[in-house]
């Protein structure tokens, strides 16, 4: 395994320049990113290098959230209430985290193919672990990440700064702290204490079971000792480049670069939702799909479109599948095309483009469908109970009363 990541990894270019244009990395990368994020590698080895520590970086202090979402509301008294809302109850705001693994296998393939023309979000972003990820085992040009929580901010920016100088000398010493064995990742793992790499490159078993060792070890040693493989780090730099961490709320974002986002809304109120359901329907108009955690509209249906609810900028009913987070064993996510055809209205009729792209099989044939009758409704005769027939003999009103006739 270790062996193939090396073959695909190695065919991406690598970050010599200040800031090359990205190109689109090889069909096999995003694959080979996703094994080893399979086999823990990127959980084990790679996050602990890149996010040393984190502790305390989940606190969230109320006033400091509601001074930062106010300041960003731009005066809108509503958005106001929304943000304080959301900002002041601090378990909205601390969940948990999407395992890599399972975020490799369940949403990534939700999110789509992407290219470099890409542009993809994750909208609350935390540390930037997923769009650190989605930089690496994705081919988008551009990866985007919005975080309001400032401890959550200052990890990502700096978790951003190892990633583009990782496998310099300093940063290198930075990352493996602790003695770490040389034959971990093979003829590609650099000793920790005398900086020399094997010159003579072992056999592939020896590899995958070097590769095998280093995921046992760095979990035994603890992320302090966690060290980036030296055949990943132009990988990782490369990745580095791509990326873009910001700070501020996602609803005063400019947002109309984005094609794909994703959005874990397990805990968003939903004046919050609605706010950000319609920035991305009226605000990012190169958008065609949106993964999200928790169903836009539960009960999508005619009044969504007689209101001009959000949700009806989406295709209804999005695709669903599994995921597995910390929070719990297992939860629901889902996908969202953006409506281009009216498709998001229930129960609407196809456009006449729709209809006249796909003709009917007897269309094709050129046999004249005959046009369906009206459904004839017999009228109904009302059936009296017996207490109703006793009560007519006794000269009484009928106790029910009387069935309209249609």
């Amino acid at each position: 395994m270790a062996a193939a990541a090396r073959s695909a990894f190695s065919t991406r270019p690598s970050a010599k320049r200040a800031r090359p244009t990205p190109s689109p990395p090889s069909p096999a990368a995003p694959q080979a990113s996703a094994e080893l994020a399979g086999t823990g590698l990127l959980e084990q080895v790679v996050f602990p290098a890149l996010y040393p520590s984190e502790r305390g970086v989940y606190a969230v202090h109320a006033d400091e959230t509601i001074a930062l979402w106010k300041s960003l509301s731009g005066g809108n008294k509503k958005l106001e209430s929304v943000v304080r809302t959301n900002g002041s109850n601090r378990h909205n705001l601390t969940y948990g985290e999407i395992l890599p693994s399972s975020f490799a296998a369940d949403v990534i393939p939700l999110l789509g193919p992407m290219t470099r023309d890409d542009v993809v979000i994750d909208l609350g972003s935390g540390t930037g672990k997923l769009c650190v990820q989605l930089a690496l085992e994705t081919g988008a040009g551009r990866v985007r990440g919005i975080e309001f929580a400032s401890r959550r901010c200052d990890v990502a920016d700096e978790a951003l700064r190892r990633m583009s100088g990782v496998g310099s000398e300093d940063l290198g010493s930075a990352m493996a702290k602790g003695p770490v064995a040389a034959s971990l990742f093979g003829s590609d793992w650099e000793d920790a204490d005398t900086g020399a790499v094997p010159e003579e490159e072992e056999e592939e078993e020896a590899e995958a079971q070097s590769t095998a060792a280093a995921i046992t070890n760095a979990a035994a040693a603890g992320p302090e000792s966690a060290r980036v493989p030296a055949h990943l780090e132009p990988v990782i730099r490369e990745a580095a480049t791509r990326l873009s961490l910001e700070r501020g709320c996602f609803i005063a974002a400019d947002l109309s670069d984005v094609t794909v986002a994703f959005v874990n809304n397990t805990v968003f109120e939903p004046d919050l939702m609605n706010a950000l359901l319609r920035k991305l329907a009226t605000g990012c108009p190169k958008l065609r799909r949106l993964v999200c955690l928790r169903k836009l509209c539960c009960r999508h249906g005619r009044r969504c479109t007689m209101t001009g609810a959000p949700c009806t900028a989406f295709v209804h009913p999005p695709t669903a599948g599994t995921l597995n987070p910390t929070w719990c064993e297992k939860t629901t996510v889902f996908a969202y095309d953006i409506d281009q055809d009216g498709r998001g209205l229930v129960h609407a009729p196809p456009s006449p483009t729709t209809a006249s792209s796909a003709p009917s099989a007897a269309a094709a044939a050129n046999v004249a469908s005959p046009a369906r009758a009206p459904r004839q409704v017999a009228p109904s005769t009302p059936r009296k109970r017996p207490r109703d027939e006793d009560a007519a003999d006794a000269g009484g009103a009928p106790t029910t009363p009387p069935t309209v006739q249609r």
